[in-house]
């Protein structure tokens, strides 16, 4: 009980005093200052005839309503709910059926606008294109039906000028309107048409020789016509003789005769055919021509299918005339053939120039022709397929693609139908990329014949890849590499891309490799001897003059010893080779990498443990900076790490860990003013796994206790 004295000022614990008090007589806690939320119903006095139990004055609108407000202005009462203000409420409520069909459409059934009924009707169970038929005062409810004539307004009768084309026949003129108003129709009489020349409507009736000479007038001035069984042309007097050659009066009619002289006179044969050639392969004859009046004149040409194919310089004689030269059109003026320019059967066509034959028909290069299979041997020769578009079969090493093509036709398009190996020649097989190729089954390939059995390859496209993208460098897949003994790791991907000092790239495929880390070179290490306490990279290599895939490891990041011949390459991971020396058990898939447990190391490798730095009791701690460099490689970008704070059943830690000590500083806690938020941050026997993005090869941490501790789970690589 407090004792008041008057004029006393009560502290606010004595106030508090007097409120729990009557908190424990009412039973409840009294709304006893602004916003204070009642936690019961409220229960107002009813309302009489000149008092309302419950009062919301009017005023004007909140600015900014908040979900549960409730107001009133002069306008109406207002609710705000679910982010949308619903009022003014007034006029009375709307009152709808106690049953009803959802879909339908509501009307009124009352004056004031306070009640609705079901009126039966719904639109969305509607066919398309229906309308919607009140009925007869009082005779029922409007319906959805089609549409009728009786729907349409009735014709209305037409006044002078209007037009009435229903009973109109076809191809007829509106010709004039009766006394109704409406048109009538007719054909028009000849008489009703002007414009005519003089006499032609009387022809157009009658449609006699007589009227129609009658209606025409002479052209000429001279002359009538005649219509007898003819029609006839009655020739002048000064026309009495026709022109039978030329040079005769050319106003003259002229005769069959005169008109072939002409035209042959005009229009001189200039192209000449031939049948099959006859002679030699390079000495070929064309005994006859058609027509026969071959001549050696500048433009004349023959057309003939060769009996041979020429194998070098080519003449032709024609018509018995003598052997002439045959060219080909090249950059610089025609040249002589060199052989397969002229193909036996097909038709060829050759132009006398004054000189020589010069060929015009297209050259059998313009085209690689129908593709045609030619199995793999050693020597693959393309000079034995008579096509230029070869699709290569088998899977036999290829060393030569022969000597009998022709250096005129020198280039051929190859398809290759499975995996066979193209072996590099600097002379002979010249490769892009200066080694041996691997096809693949749709790989294609333009070659090109240098003359004396050598080859180049002058465009390599595989099947695998989109036109013109080479593959990106580093790409892999399905890649594994494993730990599996101290001194071994194996390395297994379905294909990798590597890459040589010049940007050119080798896709090796299906790889399973064995690196010995206790040998050198090649499946070893890159030079010297392995020492104990490093990382060393992991690579595939690439032979292409022995066409050669093999392993090496490698202190170097980026640039390992690469044995003699070997100039691809491709980091594919990392092994960490420990004090004792031997490599930990390891297992990557990609680009992650995790640390195998139970041989060595036998349990997680500990990178930090005990008090360090400064908890700061959660609110302005100080990050100390831990290196990772003996637990994940230089070229990591995410550390696997466990957390915990009661390892070995030491004393229980706080612990905060970060990327870096930045993390740390006055307020700057977890529970601090700043609230800086931490990856990690443990307490009470708790234990977590933490994949952390690495900023440098190192993190911020701190523990105020010997229990705090970080182990090193693995890593992933940044390939």
């Amino acid at each position: 009980m407090v004792t008041f004295t008057y004029g006393e000022v009560l502290t606010p614990g004595q106030w508090q005093n007097l409120f729990d008090g009557k908190q424990d007589a009412l039973g409840y806690i009294p709304v006893n200052r602004a916003g204070d939320s009642m936690q019961g119903e409220l229960i107002t006095t009813p309302s009489t005839s000149v008092s309302a139990g419950f009062s919301i004055p009017p005023g004007v609108p909140p600015a900014s309503p908040v979900d549960g407000w409730l107001w009133s202005t002069i306008s109406g009462l207002f609710f705000r709910i679910g982010g949308t203000t619903i009022g003014p409420l007034g006029g009375g409520n709307v009152v709808g059926p106690l049953a009803s069909v959802v879909g339908h459409i509501a009307t009124f059934s009352t004056t004031g606008g306070t009640a609705l009924a079901d009126s039966g009707i719904s639109l969305g169970s509607q066919a398309a294109n229906l309308v919607l038929a009140t009925p007869a005062s009082g005779a029922g409810t409007p319906a959805f039906r089609g549409l009728v004539g009786a729907d349409l307004p009735a014709p209305q009768a037409s006044t002078l000028g209007g037009v009435m084309s229903g009973s109109a026949a076809i191809h007829q003129f509106a010709i004039g309107i009766n006394t109704s108003g409406a048109m009538t129709f007719g054909q028009p009489a000849i008489g009703d048409i002007s414009g005519f020349a003089t006499n032609m409507a009387a022809f157009l009736v009658g449609g006699t020789s007589a009227q129609l000479a009658a209606a025409m007038t002479d052209a000429t001035g001279t002359g009538p016509l005649v219509f007898a069984n003819g029609p006839a042309i009655a020739l002048g007097a000064t026309s009495t003789a026709v022109t039978q050659s030329p040079g005769d009066n050319t106003t003259k009619p002229a005769t069959t005769a005169y008109v072939v002289a002409a035209v042959s006179a005009a229009a001189a044969v200039t192209v000449f055919v031939g049948g099959t050639s006859t002679g030699t392969a390079n000495a070929q004859v064309l005994a006859t021509t058609t027509p026969n009046t071959f001549a050696l004149a500048v433009g004349n040409r023959v057309v003939f299918p060769p009996g041979f194919t020429n194998t070098g310089p080519l003449t032709l004689a024609v018509n018995g005339l003598g052997a002439k030269n045959v060219y080909t059109p090249s950059a610089s003026g025609p040249v002589s053939l060199v052989g397969g320019e002229v193909r036996a059967g097909q038709i060829t066509e050759a132009i006398y120039d004054g000189t020589q034959f010069v060929l015009l028909s297209a050259n059998p290069n313009a085209s690689f022709g129908t593709l045609t299979n030619l199995a793999s041997t050693s020597t693959t020769d393309l000079g034995t397929v008579p096509s230029h578009n070869v699709n290569i079969t088998g899977t036999t090493a290829i060393t030569s693609f022969g000597s009998s093509a022709s250096v005129v036709l020198p280039v051929y398009m190859l398809t290759f139908a499975a995996a066979l190996t193209l072996t590099y020649n600097a002379t002979s097989m010249i490769l892009p990329g200066g080694g041996n190729i691997i096809t693949a089954a749709g790989d294609t390939a333009m070659a090109l014949y240098l003359g004396s059995g050598n080859w180049q390859i002058i465009d390599y496209q595989a099947s695998l890849y989109a036109p013109g993208v080479a593959p990106a460098w580093g790409s892999y897949k399905n890649l594994k590499v494993q730990v599996a003994s101290d001194t071994t790791v194996n390395v297994t991907a379905d294909e990798l891309i590597l890459e040589d000092t010049s940007g050119r790239t080798y896709r090796a495929r299906t790889v399973s490799l064995t690196d010995t880390i206790s040998t050198s070179g090649a499946n070893g290490l890159d030079t010297g001897s392995a020492a104990a306490s490093n990382w060393y990279s992991v690579w595939v290599i690439y032979n292409q003059l022995t066409n050669t895939v093999a392993a090496l490891v490698s202190l170097s990041a980026t640039a390992p010893t690469m044995p003699a011949g070997y100039t691809f390459k491709m980091r594919v991971g990392w092994i960490r080779y420990d004090a004792q020396p031997k490599l930990w058990r390891t297992l990557q898939y990609g680009r992650s990498v995790q640390i195998v447990l139970g041989i060595n190391p036998l349990v997680t490798p500990i990178i930090t443990s005990g008090a360090q730095g400064a908890y700061g009791a959660g609110s302005s701690p100080t990050l100390v900076s831990v290196s990772l460099a003996n637990f994940v490689p230089s070229t990591a970008a995410k550390a696997y790490l466990g957390v915990t704070d009661n390892w070995k059943g030491q004393a229980q830690a706080n612990i905060l860990l970060a990327p870096s000590t930045a993390y740390g500083g006055t307020n700057n806690g977890p529970q601090g003013s700043n609230g800086q938020m931490y990856p990690v941050w443990c307490g009470a026997a708790f234990s977590q796994r933490a994949e952390l993005v690495l900023e440098a090869l190192s993190f911020g941490f701190a523990s105020d206790a010997a229990g705090g501790a970080v182990g090193d789970g693995g890593w992933e690589d940044n390939l």
